[in-house]
């Protein structure tokens, strides 16, 4: 169980967005490769309309607005929790298994299990007690103790999704082992800070190009490594 401890500055730094970005690039890559080994890969692609849009990859300048968690989303329970011991885990095929692990984007792996109980694609699965957070593209299955976030308004895309993410990682930084367990109460009233615009509302096209920017440079990074060992084909 978790309860928050001291206070702390709950406002998004760049360091913050670019771990968040990078290890959700780094699991579509291993996805890709993984992918690509049984005959099925698709490319990882950069959108190149980012280039008439390039904005600098700093949050200096940028207005921040302060949200509750449950005026922005939906806290859905998993339709049905699947022990991981009673269940046969696939390295593919089925739908993804979400557990409160902080690695491989929160997935355990695959599993095939009845679609009546996949959970929602495109929302944010939060693994209670461990406050892993992470961005869930396709429908899937949930171990124990996962939250399912779901956007209210506005566009919930991959990319907003990861600035979203490293909002509330953020915000949750400042608990400690305790008692409250991250209950839909606490979840529901914890603040979190978000750029807006000069209507004071969410500015989603800042988070878009923001993170696609980020996207840009790792991606760059990544390509020049494989050039370098030989990897690139």
């Amino acid at each position: 169980d978790w309860n928050q401890s001291a206070p702390v500055d709950t406002t998004p730094t760049l360091e913050d967005i670019k771990r968040t970005v990078s290890n959700y690039l780094a699991w579509e890559v291993s996805q890709l490769l993984k992918r690509q080994r049984q005959g099925q890969g698709n490319a990882l692609k950069v959108d190149s309309r980012i280039n008439a849009t390039r904005i600098n990859a700093t949050l200096e300048g940028v207005e921040w607005g302060e949200f509750k968690l449950g005026d922005l989303f939906e806290i859905r329970s998993s339709k049905r929790k699947f022990d991981a011991n009673k269940v046969r885990i696939l390295e593919s095929g089925g739908h993804p298994y979400v557990v409160r692990t902080s690695m491989n984007n929160g997935q355990k792996g695959f599993i095939d299990e009845d679609p009546r109980f996949l959970n929602e694609g495109n929302t944010i699965s939060f693994g209670q007690d461990t406050a892993t957070i992470f961005y869930q593209e396709l429908p899937y299955f949930t171990g124990n103790r996962i939250k399912v976030l779901k956007l209210k308004n506005g566009k919930l895309t991959r990319r907003t999704a990861q600035f979203f993410v490293s909002t509330m990682l953020r915000a949750f930084s400042g608990f400690s082992w305790g008692s409250s367990s991250f209950e839909t109460s606490v979840l529901r009233s914890q603040l979190l800070k978000l750029p807006v615009s000069k209507d004071k509302k969410i500015d989603f096209d800042f988070m878009e190009r923001f993170v696609a920017e980020i996207e840009k440079e790792r991606i760059a990074e990544l390509d020049a490594y494989l050039k370098v060992t030989g990897l690139k084909d």
